[in-house]
This record gives C-alpha cells, sequence and structure tokens, in this order.
C-alpha cells in the first residue's frame, strides 16, 4: 500500500563528498525508525506520569485521542485527502478505535499506576506473539514447530516478569500486571479486524484520524460516569502534561509513520516494533529510575527471539 510522503519521495541529495544518495537516505530512514520508535514508545510513561500526578486514566485517553484525531484531521483537509464516511468506513473506526484506543489504551494508562513502565513496555511488544496464536486458532497460520517453540518461549518470558520477586515493586502487582496483558491481545486483534475491515479506499492518515475520533467519542461516556467532565489545566500540571504530550506525539508518530512507509516500504518499518521496546524499557528507567534486573533482560531477550522466529513466517 503505498502513500505519497509527507517529505517527498527523493532521497536527500548528498551535501558531503563521498556520501551517495542511497547511503543518505538509508540514514534518514533509521532516524525515522528510531524517531517513531521513540514516539510510539512514550505511552507507558505517559500513563504513569497521568494516572500517579492525579490525572484518570480516562481523561488522557479521551482527550489525547481527540486532539490527536483533530489535527490528524485538519491535515486531511489540507492535503485534500478524503475522509471516508461509507458504512465500511464507519465500521472500521468503531472496531479499531474500541480495540486498540478506547480498549487497549485504558487498559495501559489503568495499570500505568500500578506497573513499572519498563515492565509495561516489554508486556506490550508480545502483541505480534498473541497475534500468531490467534490467527493459527482461525487457521490462517500453517502449524510450525518452530513456531510453538517461539509461543513457549514467550510465555517463559511473561512468566519471567510475574514469578521472580525481583520483577515487580510488590506481589500486589501482580494482578495489574496480568490486566495489561490486555493490551496487546487487543492490539493484536486490531491488527487482525484493521486488515480484514480495511476500506479498499482512505489512507492511513484518515483512516487514523476517524479511528482516533471514534475512540474519543467512545470514551466520553466512561469519562463523564466516572469523574464528570474534565478539562485539562494549561498551563498543565505534572499530570495534564501527559495529556498535552500525548496529544502531539500520537500525530507526529503517524506523520512519520506514514512517511516511512512510502520511503522504505513495510518490511523496514516493521522492525520499529523493537525501538518500541528498548524507548518503553529507557524511559521508565531515565524518567522513573526504575532498575533492571537480570528476569527482566531475560524476558527482553525471550521475547525478540522469539518474535524474530515468528517474523520469518507471514500470516496468511
Amino acid at each position: 500500500m503505498a502513500h505519497l510522503g509527507l517529505f517527498g519521495r527523493n532521497t536527500i541529495p548528498s551535501v558531503c563528498s563521498g556520501n551517495s544518495p542511497k547511503v543518505l537516505s538509508m540514514t534518514s530512514n533509521i532516524l525515522l525508525l528510531t524517531l517513531l520508535g521513540s514516539l510510539w514508545g512514550l505511552s507507558p510513561s505517559l500513563g504513569k506520569l497521568a494516572t500517579t500526578n492525579g490525572t484518570h486514566a480516562l481523561a488522557l485517553a479521551f482527550w489525547s485521542a481527540l486532539i490527536s484525531g483533530l489535527i490528524l484531521l485538519l491535515f486531511c483537509k489540507i492535503r485534500s485527502i478524503d475522509i471516508g464516511l461509507s458504512r465500511q468506513h464507519m465500521i472500521y473506526y468503531v472496531v479499531l478505535g474500541l480495540t486498540t484506543l478506547s480498549g487497549a489504551q485504558v487498559v495501559l494508562y489503568t495499570a500505568a499506576e500500578f506497573v513499572p513502565v519498563s515492565i509495561l513496555a516489554l508486556i506490550i511488544s508480545t502483541a505480534p506473539i498473541i497475534a500468531y496464536v490467534i490467527t493459527l486458532s482461525a487457521g490462517m497460520q500453517k502449524f510450525r514447530w518452530s513456531n510453538l517453540g517461539a509461543v513457549c518461549l514467550a510465555i517463559v518470558a511473561v512468566l519471567f516478569l510475574l514469578l521472580p520477586k525481583a520483577s515487580l515493586p510488590s506481589r500486589e502487582a501482580i494482578p495489574w500486571t496480568i490486566f495489561a496483558l490486555l493490551t496487546p491481545t487487543m492490539f493484536a486483534v486490531s491488527h487482525i479486524l484493521g486488515a480484514r475491515l480495511k476500506p479498499a479506499s482512505g489512507q492511513a492518515i484518515s483512516l487514523a484520524s476517524g479511528t482516533l475520533l471514534a475512540a474519543a467519542i467512545q470514551v466520553l461516556p466512561f469519562l463523564l460516569f466516572n469523574i464528570g467532565f474534565y478539562v485539562p489545566e494549561f498551563p498543565p500540571d505534572a499530570g495534564d502534561s501527559a495529556i498535552y504530550i500525548q496529544s502531539l506525539a500520537t500525530p507526529l508518530a503517524f506523520f512519520v509513520w506514514y512517511t516511512l512507509l512510502d520511503r522504505a516500504g513495510p518490511s523496514f518499518t516493521s522492525n520499529v516494533g523493537f525501538i518500541v521496546t528498548f524507548f518503553g524499557v529507557l524511559y521508565g528507567v531515565i524518567v522513573f529510575g526504575e532498575k533492571l534486573n537480570y528476569w527482566m533482560i531475560l524476558s527482553a531477550i525471550l521475547i525478540f527471539i522469539s518474535i524474530y522466529i515468528l517474523g520469518r513466517h507471514k500470516t496468511s
């Protein structure tokens, strides 16, 4: 699926002798991939920043989805990108909004108050593994013993996060960590449903805008029921700052992803998953002072090996 990149299809011209346009193009793609991973890796940290400083998870989910969706909608209007309003588009918006944002993100933000950011980042990275299990159960994949081994490795990796006393701050965090597994599960479901429900027309940016706005509408009743209508402060306090950061990071990430898909293709862009996990863990260490232990490091290694094994075979 090709899209017109935000920064054009041409490679960056060489400005130094000896640097070919091809080399510079690859360098810029790697930088864009790193930027994309750093932006998508913010979510667990922003969830903890909000919920531990008095901003409700539902408020973060609602406002970040609404503002991000409106920014992308404005971009579509400026670039004359059609916003699909057909029945097929509406179904896509509602289903993807429910699974990815009003579902997965709310779970993530809620769990972030009780679970270390670095562990949440590792848990989220299991989404491709869960997607494989679902597609295998649905007959969309051929059974392979190597893939079964990959799933077993992932299960062991999650147990390394749950069972050793050194991994979690307290045993009370175990139920919240298990609860957080709903996030990669819903991400996996959204990936599968998104491929099946994607409208024949519509570009990634317009589909993202519709999905974000649908998610905001879905979250609003729950927000009103739990805490009433909440308006973030400006200038923001620590909790509300997470809303504004997420609201800017989300559309920027979509712009980078949109461009990277066009410049480097989906195969190269798919490597962002490893970078998202790296930055997710890094933010936990730097911002919240979390300490890694060998159980967590071993868990990360097993998850990455599992994803690599599964990545050798495409879902049908």
